[in-house]
């Protein structure tokens, strides 16, 4: 987010690729411009995903170990964030970087003259990369973790509210991200992650804004064709399009089967 640009990045959208070449854009370091995107974070965890998983699902005396750990890591960033423009990191509300734009609203005074754009992701494709990127693929087969996102028994398994919080930025529907309190959106710019390169070039044309090619990163390992999956759990089909009508109503998507 940088200039008249506020990005509404929804997970699993590739929007760390727009947020990184924003800031990039902008000047900053190429340090500054992973920490801030989050590609940082992301490639930590993607080569730690059983540790992320560990703590995420941990109970007991462990689990208030990592709670306080991540209670010192929201105080952390509070503090550096009092010197911030945009806020970044770890909240009590999950990752800054995945704020819907109600939230933003909440805790920032959003300037009227801000171009708002978002990326969003065919929601199907969407919650096969949650799949993999939060290393559900370890422990349940696909149809089990599309089974437990609908009857809210993942989301219960995770005993400390922050965590869940985390966990929920992942599931919660693109639309969410995009509306005010009313309902509306209030996006001025869309960004397909299938067609990003393009989108983005359409947007800064649009906009004035300076393009230059987006580089894919933050891309979920172990992700080949998403589809492949839906083919050999239907059932998947029916239960995400139950889920995300709204998504892809709006967002004028067409259900793979």
């Amino acid at each position: 987010m940088a200039n008249s640009f506020f990005l509404i990045h929804p997970t699993k959208c590739g929007g760390t690729s727009i947020s990184k070449r924003i800031l990039e854009t902008n000047g900053y370091s190429q340090i500054y411009c992973n920490i801030f995107s989050g590609y940082s974070f992301n490639k930590f965890l993607q080569s730690n995903k059983s540790l992320f998983y560990f703590i995420i699902h941990s109970r007991g005396l462990v689990g208030y170990i990592f709670e306080l750990f991540y209670y010192l890591f929201c105080v952390f960033f509070y503090l550096i964030n009092l010197f911030k423009q945009i806020p970044f990191g770890l909240s009590l509300n999950g990752s800054f970087q995945h704020y819907t734009f109600r939230q933003w609203r909440k805790i920032k005074t959003l300037d009227q003259n801000n171009i708002y754009i978002a990326t969003v992701a065919h929601p199907q494709n969407r919650i096969v990369s949650s799949y993999f990127f939060l290393g559900y693929n370890k422990h349940y087969s696909f149809i089990d973790f599309i089974k437990k996102i609908k009857d809210g028994s993942l989301i219960n398994s995770i005993k400390v509210s922050p965590f869940k919080k985390i966990i929920q930025q992942h599931l919660m529907p693109i639309t969410d991200y995009l509306i005010d309190e009313e309902g509306n959106v209030k996006i001025d710019f869309l960004l397909k992650k299938e067609n990003l390169n393009s989108d983005w070039k359409a947007c800064c044309k649009k906009f004035n804004f300076s393009f230059s090619e987006l580089k894919k990163i933050n891309k979920t390992r172990e992700l080949t064709d998403w589809k492949d999956l839906y083919k050999k759990y239907p059932k998947a089909s029916e239960i995400i399009k139950e889920l995300y009508v709204n998504d892809f109503k709006l967002l004028k998507y067409k259900p793979i089967s």
